[in-house]
Protein backbone atom coordinates (compact mmCIF):
# COMPACT_ATOMS: atom_id res chain seq x y z
CA UNK A 1 0.00 0.00 0.00
CA UNK A 2 1.32 3.22 -0.87
CA UNK A 3 2.81 5.37 1.60
CA UNK A 4 1.86 3.15 4.41
CA UNK A 5 4.55 3.39 6.59
CA UNK A 6 3.40 1.50 10.03
CA UNK A 7 5.92 -0.91 11.37
CA UNK A 8 5.52 -4.67 11.47
CA UNK A 9 3.43 -5.23 14.66
CA UNK A 10 3.43 -8.92 15.82
CA UNK A 11 1.60 -9.44 19.09
CA UNK A 12 3.78 -11.08 22.05
CA UNK A 13 1.13 -12.79 23.66
CA UNK A 14 0.70 -15.18 21.15
CA UNK A 15 3.46 -16.85 20.42
CA UNK A 16 4.35 -17.89 24.31
CA UNK A 17 5.43 -21.14 25.29
CA UNK A 18 3.75 -23.44 27.56
CA UNK A 19 5.62 -25.67 28.32
CA UNK A 20 8.01 -25.25 31.43
CA UNK A 21 10.49 -28.10 29.97
CA UNK A 22 10.65 -26.53 26.56
CA UNK A 23 12.29 -23.73 27.95
CA UNK A 24 16.11 -25.08 27.39
CA UNK A 25 15.85 -25.43 23.89
CA UNK A 26 13.68 -22.60 23.64
CA UNK A 27 16.41 -20.41 24.86
CA UNK A 28 18.97 -22.10 22.56
CA UNK A 29 16.58 -21.99 19.56
CA UNK A 30 15.96 -18.67 20.15
CA UNK A 31 19.55 -17.45 20.28
CA UNK A 32 20.66 -19.42 16.95
CA UNK A 33 17.02 -18.31 15.26
CA UNK A 34 18.59 -14.84 15.63
CA UNK A 35 21.93 -15.33 14.55
CA UNK A 36 20.38 -16.79 11.55
CA UNK A 37 18.09 -13.85 10.93
CA UNK A 38 20.98 -11.08 11.94
CA UNK A 39 23.46 -12.89 9.14
CA UNK A 40 20.25 -13.42 6.54
CA UNK A 41 19.54 -9.53 7.16
CA UNK A 42 23.18 -8.41 6.13
CA UNK A 43 23.40 -11.47 3.28
CA UNK A 44 20.30 -9.37 1.89
CA UNK A 45 21.59 -5.83 2.36
CA UNK A 46 25.24 -7.28 0.82
CA UNK A 47 23.27 -8.61 -2.14
CA UNK A 48 20.74 -6.04 -2.51
CA UNK A 49 24.28 -3.86 -3.03
CA UNK A 50 26.38 -6.03 -4.84
CA UNK A 51 23.74 -6.82 -7.73
CA UNK A 52 22.23 -3.16 -7.57
CA UNK A 53 18.83 -3.96 -6.97
CA UNK A 54 16.90 -1.28 -6.14
CA UNK A 55 13.68 -1.97 -3.83
CA UNK A 56 11.19 0.17 -1.96
CA UNK A 57 12.23 -0.87 1.23
CA UNK A 58 11.24 0.12 4.49
CA UNK A 59 13.82 0.03 7.21
CA UNK A 60 11.61 1.58 9.66
CA UNK A 61 11.35 -1.57 12.78
CA UNK A 62 9.45 -3.53 14.20
CA UNK A 63 6.91 -3.47 17.38
CA UNK A 64 6.03 -6.47 19.17
CA UNK A 65 3.12 -5.31 21.52
CA UNK A 66 2.14 -7.21 24.75
CA UNK A 67 -1.28 -7.46 25.85
CA UNK A 68 -0.84 -8.78 29.37
CA UNK A 69 2.00 -8.55 32.38
CA UNK A 70 2.74 -12.13 31.37
CA UNK A 71 3.46 -11.83 28.25
CA UNK A 72 5.60 -9.03 28.58
CA UNK A 73 7.24 -10.69 31.56
CA UNK A 74 7.80 -13.88 28.58
CA UNK A 75 9.09 -10.84 26.01
CA UNK A 76 11.82 -9.28 28.80
CA UNK A 77 13.38 -13.02 29.53
CA UNK A 78 12.91 -13.69 25.35
CA UNK A 79 14.79 -9.94 25.00
CA UNK A 80 17.76 -11.36 27.09
CA UNK A 81 17.84 -13.99 24.89
CA UNK A 82 18.25 -11.71 22.05
CA UNK A 83 20.33 -9.31 22.88
CA UNK A 84 23.13 -12.06 23.93
CA UNK A 85 22.47 -13.31 19.98
CA UNK A 86 23.68 -9.70 18.87
CA UNK A 87 20.23 -8.23 17.95
CA UNK A 88 19.52 -4.93 19.33
CA UNK A 89 16.20 -4.84 20.48
CA UNK A 90 14.65 -2.66 23.96
CA UNK A 91 11.63 -2.81 25.97
CA UNK A 92 9.40 0.27 24.87
CA UNK A 93 7.04 1.93 27.17
CA UNK A 94 3.56 2.96 26.02
CA UNK A 95 4.58 6.67 25.52
CA UNK A 96 7.99 5.55 23.49
CA UNK A 97 5.83 3.08 21.41
CA UNK A 98 3.27 5.88 20.61
CA UNK A 99 6.30 8.29 19.78
CA UNK A 100 7.51 5.52 16.91
CA UNK A 101 3.88 4.94 15.66
CA UNK A 102 1.51 7.36 16.68
CA UNK A 103 -1.29 5.97 15.62
CA UNK A 104 -1.28 3.17 17.26
CA UNK A 105 -4.31 2.72 19.91
CA UNK A 106 -2.69 0.92 22.53
CA UNK A 107 -5.42 0.77 25.15
CA UNK A 108 -5.42 -2.64 25.60
CA UNK A 109 -1.99 -3.06 25.70
CA UNK A 110 0.79 -2.52 28.46
CA UNK A 111 4.18 -2.25 26.93
CA UNK A 112 6.18 -3.91 24.15
CA UNK A 113 9.85 -4.36 22.33
CA UNK A 114 10.93 -2.57 19.82
CA UNK A 115 13.75 -3.88 17.34
CA UNK A 116 15.31 -0.54 14.93
CA UNK A 117 17.10 -3.06 12.60
CA UNK A 118 13.85 -4.76 11.17
CA UNK A 119 12.55 -3.68 7.59
CA UNK A 120 10.05 -4.96 5.04
CA UNK A 121 9.68 -4.80 1.58
CA UNK A 122 8.07 -6.55 -1.37
CA UNK A 123 9.77 -10.24 -1.22
CA UNK A 124 7.97 -11.11 -4.70
CA UNK A 125 10.30 -7.37 -6.60
CA UNK A 126 13.38 -8.97 -4.80
CA UNK A 127 13.05 -12.51 -5.76
CA UNK A 128 12.19 -11.43 -9.24
CA UNK A 129 15.12 -9.05 -9.28
CA UNK A 130 17.41 -11.63 -7.94
CA UNK A 131 16.56 -14.21 -10.46
CA UNK A 132 17.21 -11.65 -13.15
CA UNK A 133 20.81 -10.78 -11.59
CA UNK A 134 21.23 -14.96 -11.15
CA UNK A 135 19.99 -15.34 -15.01
CA UNK A 136 22.44 -12.38 -16.45
CA UNK A 137 25.28 -14.58 -14.87
CA UNK A 138 24.70 -17.39 -16.70
CA UNK A 139 22.28 -19.39 -14.36
CA UNK A 140 19.78 -21.54 -15.84
CA UNK A 141 16.56 -21.86 -13.36
CA UNK A 142 14.48 -25.41 -13.76
CA UNK A 143 10.66 -25.30 -12.66
CA UNK A 144 8.55 -27.53 -11.84
CA UNK A 145 11.67 -30.06 -11.90
CA UNK A 146 11.99 -33.47 -9.94
CA UNK A 147 15.43 -33.94 -8.98
CA UNK A 148 16.41 -38.13 -8.97
CA UNK A 149 20.05 -38.06 -8.59
CA UNK A 150 23.32 -35.66 -8.85
CA UNK A 151 26.18 -37.03 -10.43
CA UNK A 152 29.54 -35.32 -9.96
CA UNK A 153 33.34 -36.01 -10.36
CA UNK A 154 34.01 -35.54 -6.67
CA UNK A 155 36.78 -33.07 -7.96
CA UNK A 156 33.87 -30.19 -8.02
CA UNK A 157 32.00 -30.39 -4.49
CA UNK A 158 28.84 -30.18 -4.37
CA UNK A 159 27.51 -28.20 -1.40
CA UNK A 160 24.55 -27.31 -0.36
CA UNK A 161 23.01 -23.87 0.30
CA UNK A 162 23.35 -21.82 3.56
CA UNK A 163 20.31 -21.44 4.06
CA UNK A 164 17.27 -22.88 2.22
CA UNK A 165 13.84 -20.09 2.82
CA UNK A 166 10.33 -22.19 2.74
CA UNK A 167 11.50 -24.87 1.67
CA UNK A 168 9.59 -28.36 2.46
CA UNK A 169 10.96 -31.41 2.26
CA UNK A 170 9.28 -34.62 2.29
CA UNK A 171 10.74 -38.27 2.28
CA UNK A 172 8.95 -40.73 -0.14
CA UNK A 173 8.81 -44.09 0.09
CA UNK A 174 11.32 -44.48 -2.87
CA UNK A 175 13.72 -42.61 -0.72
CA UNK A 176 13.97 -39.52 -3.09
CA UNK A 177 13.77 -36.13 -0.85
CA UNK A 178 11.26 -33.69 -2.67
CA UNK A 179 11.20 -30.27 -1.61
CA UNK A 180 9.22 -27.26 -2.79
CA UNK A 181 12.49 -25.20 -3.61
CA UNK A 182 16.49 -25.89 -3.13
CA UNK A 183 19.37 -24.20 -4.19
CA UNK A 184 22.73 -26.03 -4.97
CA UNK A 185 25.62 -24.62 -5.44
CA UNK A 186 29.18 -26.26 -6.94
CA UNK A 187 32.07 -24.72 -6.12
CA UNK A 188 34.30 -23.73 -9.16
Amino acid sequence: MEGFQIPLLIPVGLFQTKLPQSLGHHKKNTILTAKMAIESRDEFKRILNKENIKLDLEEKGILHLCDNEISLIHGRKVNKWLNEAGLSRKEVSIDEMISIEPSLNLKNFVGGFYTDSDMSGDIHKFTMLLAEACMNKGVTFYYETEIKKINHNKKQPIEPALFIYGAIFEKSLSKRIRCSGALIFIKS
